[in-house]
């Protein structure tokens, strides 16, 4: 067969020899005039006559059956979306096997509102409007901190869990109902949550469906009502008493209730009636219906002028895990005090000393010296000033008041306009001055003793024409210190050591003394007691001490000897015997010393704290010579150091 013009061109691009294309041999190309028709043909003939019939038949008969495809997978494709809609559509609002959240509901009916420590009681209503039954539901109730249990209120309720229906199966279409009861406590107008909640499935998933609903209940009336008295108005630094009054408004016993009190700043405590559990805890213990219970607290409040200070005051069941912190408020309340300034200032002075706290000694004759002012803009008439000492350590028979009247019978002076002139009448910012002498006795045997002095005054004042008597109060607190005595003795043939040498001492010959140190302390326990004295170089530390349990030690760098006494309690070397130490020293005096005394021992210096005083103490004696103070009865010529 005779290759045709294809092979032969195939042939020739992958032969390396033969010449299968004449590139120089151009084919020669007639013109073929073709006229366009101007108008249809009828005839079968194609419009290009060049065109060949059997191309055009065989062209149409390729493009037909694709067209056809094309339509059939689009009718194919919006059928099918119009099944799978359908489908849908039917189980959501028809199927047989949807469950929706949306169909289950929960109703609870009860009261809106309850007094606080009333029982309540409430239905929760579980209906199922699926076409399921549900499974495994579970209901559960969260109540607010607080609530109690009816039967017994001494137990908290925190949760409720419980199944519904039989077994935890609520059937398609039905309702279950649960009764609940509780005790709410809370303080009044305040609203208490009650959440309830719903689990469940559905039978064929392992799906957990949850639904919840809070019912809120109003607390119309606390179980407890609390009354406070109190100055609203007072001076910095005044005394401050308060009374609380708590009632049970309830027709239940209230268990374990606590009153706890939030104090601003600046306020002192002083005492209260009854004690607290501490500081601000007071355990007012079980409240019966009507019971009432009375709290005084006294302190004092301190401020600058115009500031107000907020006390705040809650009521409320303790908590069972602590009986100390509340755990249900039932009330809370609260007490607002304004500081201002005193009418009348006034400034007491005992001995030079203004301060709150003075600390003096037994026996001492105290002077006092006492000023007052007009601090309004306006006058003040027929004012009385009256000091009153409190305690039983005022000396009656040393009271002396010259512009006074005092009165035993009460220990107070009173400074008025039937005593002393210029009280009738006081312009603004007028002053006056008084002074008066005292002192103390302290009953054998006591410790710790401390008296106060009360200043008060009133008088009439003309603020906007209108007239009132006031009153101010101001207070001055004087401790007794303890009085620590030191004695410092020397001796040769007493004491617990075996003395040796000349006496009186001979010139470079050693001679051994004793010295002792005696402590005394009256009222008070004085903590970190030291002596300390210097040795003369002159003299020598042997080492010997007795005590044995004493602290005495010689640094013999310096010379000093100090004895760490620490705490000497109050009564030592009255009702007890003194507290002493004992150490050795050795003497060799020089020919230059023939005639005189030496020092053995310079000054003893004495230092420590009285706790209850808030003082510290310090003072010192005098020196020891060669002259024995104890073998008194040698006399003074047994020191003097002889050839």
């Amino acid at each position: 067969m005779e290759q045709n013009k294809l092979d032969k061109i195939k042939q020739g691009l992958y032969s390396r020899s033969d010449k299968v294309l004449d590139l120089n041999k151009r084919h020669g190309l007639q013109p073929d005039m073709a006229k366009a028709p101007t108008a249809w043909d009828d005839s079968d003939k194609p419009i290009i006559d060049n065109i060949p019939p059997v191309i055009e038949q065989n062209s149409q008969m390729s493009n037909k059956p694709q067209s056809s495809m094309v339509v059939k997978i689009f009718i194919g494709s919006i059928l099918f979306c119009i099944f799978a809609i359908g489908i849908a559509l039917f189980n959501f609002f028809g199927g047989s096997s949807f469950v929706s959240g949306d169909k289950v509901d929960i109703f609870v009916t009860g009261p809106t509102s309850v007094s606080a420590g009333d029982p309540m009681s409430f239905n929760v209503v579980i209906k199922n409007n699926n076409s399921t039954d549900l499974q495994a539901t579970d209901l559960s109730l969260e109540y607010p901190d607080g609530t109690r249990e009816v039967n017994d209120q001494t137990k908290e309720i925190k949760r409720v869990l419980g199944l519904l229906g039989t077994d935890g199966v609520v059937p398609a279409g039905s309702l279950v109902e649960k009764n609940y009861k509780a005790v709410l406590y809370g303080s009044e107008a305040e609203k208490k949550t009650i959440k309830v909640s719903v689990e469940y499935r559905v039978k064929g998933s392992n799906a957990v469906f949850h639904k919840e609903k809070d019912y809120d209940v109003l607390i119309s009336s606390s179980p407890i009502s609390v009354n406070i008295s109190a100055n609203e108005k007072i001076t910095s630094g005044q005394n401050l008493d308060f009374t609380i009054e708590v009632k049970s408004n309830s027709r239940q016993v209230l268990r374990g209730v606590l009153l706890q009190s939030i104090f601003p700043t600046g306020f002192t405590f002083k005492t209260s009636q009854p004690s607290a559990f501490s500081r601000n805890i007071w355990n007012l213990g079980d409240l019966e219906v009507g019971a009432v219970r009375k709290i005084k607290i006294s302190g004092a409040l301190s401020g600058q002028d115009g500031e107000e200070r907020i006390f705040k005051f809650n009521v409320g069941s303790h908590s069972q895990a602590d009986e100390m912190t509340i755990a249900t408020n039932f009330v809370a309340v609260s007490k607002s005090i304004v500081l201002e300034r005193p009418f009348i200032g006034t400034v007491l002075s005992i001995d030079g000393d203004t301060g709150v706290a003075i600390v003096t000694r037994p026996n001492k004759l105290l002077r006092a010296d006492l000023s007052w002012s007009n601090n309004l803009p306006g006058k003040l008439t027929n004012a009385e000033i009256v000091v009153k000492f409190n305690g039983n350590m005022i000396d009656k028979n040393s009271v002396s008041a010259n512009d006074g009247f005092y009165r035993s019978s009460d220990n107070t002076i009173t400074f008025s306009p039937e005593t002393m002139a210029g009280l009738d009448e006081m312009s603004s910012g007028e002053e006056r001055h008084v002074s008066f002498s005292f002192s103390l006795s302290v009953p054998a045997g006591s410790t710790k003793q401390e008296m106060t002095i009360d200043v008060s005054a009133k008088a009439l004042r003309d603020d906007n024409n209108s007239i009132d008597q006031v009153n101010m109060l101001g207070v001055k607190k004087i401790k007794i210190g303890s009085n620590l005595s030191l004695t410092a003795t020397n001796s040769y043939k007493t004491g617990p050591f075996v003395n040796t040498g000349p006496i009186p001492p001979k010139a470079d010959t050693e001679t051994t003394y004793t010295i002792t140190w005696s402590l005394i302390n009256s009222d008070n326990d004085i903590d970190g007691v030291t002596v300390s004295a210097i040795l003369p170089s002159y003299v020598k530390w042997t080492g010997s001490v007795s005590p044995q349990g004493e602290d005495v030690t010689y640094n013999q760098e310096t010379g000093y000897v100090i004895w760490t006494a620490g705490k000497v309690p109050a009564g030592t070397g009255k009702t007890s015997a003194p507290r002493t130490a004992s150490f050795q020293i050795a003497f060799s005096p020089s020919i230059s010393q023939i005639g005189q005394n030496p020092i053995l021992l310079k000054e003893s210096v004495v230092r420590g704290i009285d706790n209850f005083a808030g003082t510290q103490i310090f003072f010192n004696i005098s020196s020891l010579t060669t002259a024995l103070t104890v073998e008194a009865a040698a006399g003074q010529a047994t020191g003097q150091v002889s050839e």
